[in-house]
């Protein structure tokens, strides 16, 4: 993978799937995008075909549990955080990416079903440099529950410390160096997951309608139920892919090192429109 230069997809690939929140099967398909465009996503499903790029200013900063972005006439294009941890996990600047439905699917609740569509799709390199972002002072944001931080680094780096007392199990911690760690083998495999009390109080906020084992790991007296880890700590590593997917919306790598504790989708955007503002290129 070419540090120097941006890079795309090679040709088209679709997949279908179901929807985690909507339960709703849908439909994307990846294809190229020219240089400096982006990750843009267009709703097939809606007249006009509406495009929502992936940028700070489109994301629903009230979306709980999942990251969401609203585009023209009130277009959305939610659970993208996985999608997008695999693009910047694996050196995808710009992409296509066409859905017939309001959601991306979950799949098996890891990016790694992203990562192999992407490997399907192959990889072209464009005649345009790759740029990172360059952070000119540290950054915190501490809720007294929850703290990230950011300070100034010649690469990116992210560690995540899941607090887990609350579901029975030590806590955990997992770290990754974007460009020197393997995307594919130590974050992506990583399943979304929650504890067993709080499927039903999801449920009923209209959440979760396509749910199930398969896809999450559902923790319950302190062990997954009907499932076996994937991965060491693999709680903390999907945190942090989560962490890495939220980052990915700045449209480039941050030379920072960034670390995380116990926060989630909505933190990482407020916590994203304080960082952006120390940003230089």
């Amino acid at each position: 993978m070419s540090v120097s230069h941006q890079a795309t997809v090679a040709h088209p690939a679709a997949a279908k799937g179901i929807g985690l929140h909507t339960g709703r099967q849908v439909r994307l398909e990846l294809s190229p995008g020219p240089a400096d465009s982006g990750i843009v996503f267009i709703r097939e499903d809606l007249p006009g075909r509406p495009e929502i790029a992936a940028t700070p200013d489109a994301v629903d900063l009230e979306a709980g549990r999942r990251t969401e972005l609203k585009g023209p006439g009130g277009a959305g294009a939610a659970m993208i955080e996985h999608l997008l941890a695999a693009c910047l996990g694996l050196g995808i600047d710009n992409l296509r990416v066409a859905l017939n439905g309001p959601e991306l699917p979950i799949f098996d609740g890891s990016a790694l079903p992203y990562v192999e569509l992407l490997a399907r799709a192959g990889r072209r390199e464009l005649d345009a440099p790759r740029r990172a972002w360059r952070l000119r002072r540290p950054v915190v944001l501490d809720t007294g529950r929850a703290q990230i931080t950011a300070v100034p680094a010649t690469a990116m780096s992210l560690a995540f410390f899941a607090d887990l007392a609350h579901a029975g199990l030590p806590d955990q911690a997992a770290e990754f160096q974007l460009g020197s760690d393997d995307f594919a083998a130590t974050l992506a495999p990583a399943r979304t997951w929650c504890l067993y009390e709080e499927v039903e109080a999801l449920r009923a906020k209209g959440l979760i309608r396509g749910g199930s084992l398969d896809c999450a790991v559902v923790l319950r007296d302190g062990k997954p139920m009907e499932t076996a880890w994937r991965l060491d700590r693999e709680l903390a590593r999907h945190k942090l892919l989560d962490f890495l997917g939220d980052l990915a919306i700045l449209g480039r790598p941050v030379h920072a090192l960034l670390t995380a504790r116990g926060s989630g989708h909505q933190l990482h955007h407020r916590f994203i429109q304080l960082l952006r503002k120390e940003l230089v290129t």
